[in-house]
């Protein structure tokens, strides 16, 4: 008797059903907010001269960390999308192809929109060889310059039509992509890091046995909380050591450019009465 012809199954034929690709998407976008996370406390923790073998730090934690880094990555990617979508209404949607052919002087039209952006590539080579010459002072810019030098390295390093032919597009996107991000992560907890450090300590910490201080939090984490006090030391107390925070903050209203000029413009907000 003839074996019976194996048929193929729902999923084979018409791929995963919507529930199991929602449950692999949101898998996929846990591993690489988790691993994100990561890098980000990495350069946090590296920018306070620590490891995380020096805090006691949790999945939890790091899953939190989101929080702080994923506003700044939907900034920039605005920002970015806002100034291509403003650049490419200005030029009525043509590529640079089409704009040098059509200008009265191709050349000149071509050396006007390379220089702009060899102008930008110098500014951020510049930026990071400040900061290995004179440190600190060019951290801010360092997760942007960062992010534009690997990829203008990477794009120049892969050019070749042997490479472009031999590695898929996949894996040059990867390689062009994956570790500009990570730097833009890496330094981006690290100026964190610097921002709070050197931040004046505004909150009161009050830990059992011990007298009220003014400190600045650096992070809270599941385990306890990390401190710096007013002689620049660096404090892990646990939450069982903590009795109470005071003073983490006050609520101010948003005030417009003209209010900080004048009062009359504007009303004086009203800080809360005691109680």
């Amino acid at each position: 008797m003839a074996a019976p012809i194996s048929r193929m199954s729902e999923v084979d034929r018409h791929g995963p059903s919507l529930p199991e690709s929602l449950a692999m998407l949101t898998g996929a976008i846990g591993a690489i907010s988790l691993t994100a996370s990561l890098v980000y406390d990495w350069g946090f923790f590296s920018g306070l001269d620590i490891s995380f073998l020096d805090v006691p730090t949790t999945f939890g934690d790091h899953a939190r960390s989101a929080l702080l880094w994923f506003p700044k990555f939907v900034t920039a990617g605005l920002g970015i999308l806002a100034f291509e979508l403003l650049t490419q209404r200005i030029e009525g949607g043509l590529s640079d192809e089409e704009l040098i052919a059509r200008s009265s002087n191709p050349r000149r039209t071509r050396i006007l929109r390379n220089s702009a952006f060899l102008g930008l590539v110098a500014v951020m080579f510049l930026s990071v060889l400040g900061f290995i010459l004179l440190g600190e002072s060019f951290a801010p810019v360092l997760p942007a310059a960062f992010l534009v030098m690997w990829i203008v390295f990477a794009r120049w390093a892969q050019a070749p039509a042997a490479i472009v032919e031999r590695r898929s597009r996949a894996v040059r996107l990867a390689i062009t992509f994956l570790p500009a991000l990570i730097g833009y992560l890496y330094f981006t907890g690290r100026n964190d890091a610097g921002v709070l450090y050197r931040s004046e300590g505004k909150a009161t910490i009050v830990n059992a046995g011990g007298p009220p201080k003014k400190v600045a939090i650096l992070r809270q984490l599941d385990r306890g909380v990390l401190i710096r006090d007013v002689s620049g030391t660096m404090t892990f107390l646990q939450w069982s050591e903590v009795t109470s925070m005071q003073d983490l903050g006050k609520f101010m209203p948003s005030r417009g450019l003209l209010c900080k000029f004048s009062t009359r413009l504007c009303p004086v907000p009203i800080a809360p009465s005691s109680p």
